[in-house]
């Protein structure tokens, strides 16, 4: 061959893979494969399969196309995976040049009646297509097991006899899949436009395949068609973001059976866990791994410094009812009735399932050690410095709140108070200004009188600024606050004036 440019020229279609490319312009020119094409053109074999830069450009200039298109449909063969438009895949979602074809598509090619003119598309090379829709038909593998690729799928005749077309309508994630293939608006949603097609395509066929096929199904035993749906399902969660797919793991979460206490995320999780746990992949699998990490965070017991997912843990965010009591010191019967109490869970819940009950860690150790120094309200009166009727009006406006709320099992009597709580308040009592006894002084009994509101409404309004008052020397509590009766008058109830009438 001379000249700078083959000749005639081939045109590239940029729906085609390079490999498809070379491989229909060794049948024009020479009538041989491309490894002999590129031989003769000084290209190394090996150079072009990895995707070099150097030897797709040479066979570009050769042909006359621009060397960026080209680049566009080259699947470079790397060490440990491939890497497509410059997205890292692994070297199992790669399918082989000829390995799944649209026979259609290839009949439409032969009506040429040139060799030349059989063409490898792009979206064939992907493991998560499997439907033509240009024909709405499945791809099939035509090449008889063992015969070269390029003497089977790609021949004329193997073309025009070959098996008819089974119908197929291309799946949600196919569809958006090809869009994204075509640079056009895949309407799969931010969080899985920013993903790889890989990670977006793995990420919805396990979850669908785990929802769809349960948490133990056997992967090798699912055919194509299983996966083509299992992706469905799973495009349909994953388009509306996190927040669906999260739910969707609490869904999968509840399909374990298992009620042992130390059932892991294996247990709960099943396949999909096994998949982000236990697989070694060379690429990045994407989000969904830390979506799935942080839902087992959320919702299941994970001892600090375990290694979950790959990462350390650091800090607790749950507690069961054994490591809480542990890190406490509290009996579990304890436990039981403050957790109720507080309503963390109900007698039935753990009478059934006390062995699965999970706590927020830091809330359920605060509200622990409260409970542990707590104020009871037989207490609290000589606490504060006040009379039992006045400390349960404080109570009952919220100017000190209860640990834990009331409830139909809980009278008023059990009520404890958060010594910390108790502090705070005295602590803004302390801060108010000292007076010596004066005329025109009241304290807080006199003040409920003269404006007809409670001790806890009177003292919520100086907590919260709303009304000065001063106090007594003598220990800071409610008995040593102070008024002046003007400063009362925004508290003062209003009558309605009663109009008599004459008679």
């Amino acid at each position: 061959m001379t000249g700078s440019v083959l000749f005639p020229m081939l045109p590239y279609d940029p729906a085609e893979t390079a490999e498809s490319f070379a491989r229909r312009l060794g049948q024009m020119h020479i009538g041989r494969d491309a490894q002999r094409l590129l031989a003769d053109l000084g290209i190394g074999h090996r150079e072009w399969l990895s995707g070099a830069e150097d030897a797709v450009t040479a066979l570009a200039t050769k042909a006359g196309v621009d060397t960026g298109v080209l680049m566009r449909g080259v699947f470079q063969r790397l060490q440990r995976y491939r890497e497509f438009r410059g997205e890292a895949w692994s070297i199992d979602f790669v399918r082989g040049e000829g390995d799944r074809v649209c026979p259609e598509c290839l009949r439409d090619d032969a009506v040429a009646a040139k060799p030349w003119a059989l063409k490898g598309r792009i979206a064939w090379r992907l493991r998560a297509v499997y439907t033509c829709p240009v024909h709405v038909c499945a791809l099939i593998c035509s090449a008889p097991e063992g015969a070269p690729v390029e003497a089977s799928v790609f021949s004329l005749s193997a073309a025009m006899s070959g098996p008819d077309p089974v119908s197929q309508t291309p799946s949600p994630l196919e569809t958006c899949i090809i869009r994204r293939l075509d640079g056009e608006p895949t309407g799969a949603g931010t969080w899985l436009d920013q993903q790889t097609i890989e990670q977006a395509a793995r990420a919805c066929e396990m979850l669908g395949a785990t929802l769809t096929k349960g948490l133990h199904y056997h992967h090798k035993g699912l055919t194509d068609e299983d996966w083509r749906q299992a992706g469905a399902v799973g495009y349909e969660i994953a388009r509306e973001g996190p927040e669906a797919v999260n739910e969707a793991l609490g869904q999968i979460a509840s399909m374990s059976t298992s009620t042992a206490g130390q059932a892991g995320p294996k247990a709960a999780y099943g396949r999909f866990y096994e998949w982000l746990a236990y697989t070694t992949p060379v690429v990045d699998l994407g989000p969904i791994k830390h979506l799935l990490r942080e839902h087992i965070l959320n919702t299941m017991i994970v001892e600090p410094d375990e290694v979950l997912l790959g990462q350390r843990v650091e800090g607790r965010r749950l507690h069961s009812v054994h490591s809480l009591s542990v890190a406490t010191g509290l009996h579990r019967k304890r436990l039981r009735k403050i957790m109720v109490q507080a309503g963390f869970a109900s007698n039935d819940s753990w009478d059934t399932a006390a062995n699965r009950l999970v706590f927020p860690a830091a809330e359920a150790e605060r509200l622990c050690r409260d409970v542990a120094g707590s104020v009871c309200l037989s207490r609290l009166p000589e606490a504060i410095g006040c009379s039992r009727t006045q400390a349960e009006s404080v109570f009952r406006e919220g100017v000190i709140k209860s640990i834990v709320d009331g409830d139909e099992g809980v009278g008023i009597a059990k009520l404890a108070f958060a010594q910390d709580d108790v502090t705070r308040f005295l602590s803004h009592l302390e801060k108010l200004p000292i007076q010596a006894p004066a005329a025109g002084l009241i304290d807080v009994v006199s003040a409920t009188k003269r404006t007809g509101r409670s001790t806890g409404e009177i003292l919520g309004a100086v907590l919260a600024g709303g009304i000065p008052a001063c106090r007594v020397l003598g220990p800071v509590g409610v008995n040593t606050v102070r008024f002046r009766l003007p400063d009362l008058d925004p508290l003062r109830l209003r009558q309605p004036r009663v109009r008599k009438h004459p008679g």
